[in-house]
């Protein structure tokens, strides 16, 4: 059985959730699949190690407390997904994903 790294995994969810916000109309291009597994781990590391009361309080004012750490792509991302009730849960599943692998 082929076992993927933890790179590889955040690489191919991080690329999914990139796909899934545009398939919704997300008007930014977040570029999550071009990124290497080495950054995609280090974002999810910062979300584990930043945000990690606010995914689980799935708080969006938790999450957009230090905007000017934010990448203005993802900051762009979460203005848009926050008036859009219908994706919050699975925009909520992929940061707890991310936050849980590094975990």
């Amino acid at each position: 059985m082929n076992q993927q790294t933890v790179g590889e995994f955040l690489h191919e969810k991080a690329g999914n959730m990139a796909k899934w916000l545009k398939e919704s109309g997300n008007p930014v291009d977040l570029e999550l699949g071009r990124l290497t597994q080495l950054q995609i781990t280090a974002l999810a590391q910062v979300l584990h190690d930043n945000h990690k009361d606010s995914i689980i309080a799935r708080s969006f004012d938790g999450l957009l407390a230090e905007k000017e750490n934010i990448p203005p792509e993802l900051l762009m991302t979460v203005s848009w997904i926050t008036k859009r009730t219908e994706l919050h849960d699975k925009f909520w599943r992929y940061l707890a994903l991310f936050s849980d692998t590094v975990a």
